[in-house]
């Protein structure tokens, strides 16, 4: 598939416009140091329970418990990836959109195919749902990405209705934001949601090869990264914010992980394609939490993880 020609100015920051090669250093950008160091992976190919068929996104639990979601359901693994519980009828929930753990430890999962947000007490019992079929406040078409603030407000990637919803902690509809198009504060394919500690809101945006930054109100502040034209940002999927600002964003495409700091100016990416440690193939999701960096390798079957610098 060929990029659109029609190109996009980023506000701040210009990454490299071509893709990793094998010969390139693993990471690279003004400053490779910050690269997060390999400790391990995780993760087995196959469809039983316990094992991984193309995982897309993966949350943590207050407890370090790994909620890893893939084409068949959502499962739950300890710190150190050993299998404890799948999600659904005898585990097989269906394809997982999005997935975020609340700090009551209540785990919410996005159902794209029954347009809700499911939710689950953390020993895997189904005990309620969020929203419903539709495009009113509340409503979704095809949940995505979920996150939580600091004051346990969830939001929500509105996939099909171009926007994204926020719900305080006991559910209620809060506010929304976007529209359909390809204009600043608006979305042609949002993927994922992140929120730093300021509570400003960061957006993946699949099909616009980017990604908006919005205030707490959901007013939009600039674009991050190159798109478009400039071929530098492709399959924009997994968005997260570490302690210090830095943005983390999953490039599926080149196989890479780009990083930001808190303006919006490139630091460094790291990764290359492949199935050795540190390689990706097709990588859909990027979580931080405490001093470590996830990366949910879609097309290796497997989640590896990081240690943070800095």
């Amino acid at each position: 598939t060929n990029p659109p020609a029609a190109p996009v100015t980023p506000a701040v920051g210009t990454p490299p416009t071509l893709a990793p090669t094998p010969t390139e250093e693993w990471a690279r950008g003004p400053k490779p140091e910050l690269a997060p160091e390999f400790v391990r992976a995780f993760g087995e190919p196959g469809t039983a329970l316990g094992q991984l068929s193309q995982p897309t996104v993966l949350a943590v639990g207050p407890d370090g418990n790994l909620y890893v979601g893939d084409n068949k359901t959502l499962q739950k693994f300890s710190p150190d990836g050993a299998f404890l519980l799948a999600f659904g009828p005898k585990g097989y929930a269906g394809f997982t959109s999005g997935v975020a753990v609340g700090p009551d430890g209540t785990v919410y999962r996005s159902d794209p195919q029954k347009n809700v947000v499911m939710m689950y007490g953390p020993d895997g019992q189904e005990i309620g749902t969020l929203g419903e079929a539709g495009s009113e406040p509340g409503q979704f078409r095809q949940p995505f990405g979920l996150t939580f603030d600091a004051q346990g407000n969830l939001y929500v990637v509105d996939r099909g209705n171009f926007r994204v919803q926020k719900f305080d902690p006991h559910g209620k509809f809060v506010m929304s934001f976007g529209e359909r198009g390809d204009k600043n504060g608006q979305f042609t394919s949002p993927r994922d949601v992140a929120v730093d500690a300021q509570g400003n809101i960061y957006v993946t945006d699949l099909n616009s090869y980017l990604v908006q930054k919005f205030d707490p109100q959901g007013r939009f502040l600039t674009r991050i990264g190159q798109s478009h034209a400039g071929e530098s940002m492709w399959l924009v999927r997994g968005i997260d914010v570490d302690a210090a600002g830095r943005i983390y964003v999953v490039d599926g495409f080149y196989a890479r992980v780009q990083v930001f700091d808190a303006a919006g100016n490139y630091l460094l990416e790291f990764g290359l394609p492949g199935s050795e440690n540190g390689q990706f193939r097709d990588p859909e999701d990027v979580v931080v939490y405490k001093d470590l960096l996830y990366v949910v390798d879609k097309g290796n079957n497997r989640v590896q993880v990081f240690k943070l610098k800095g």
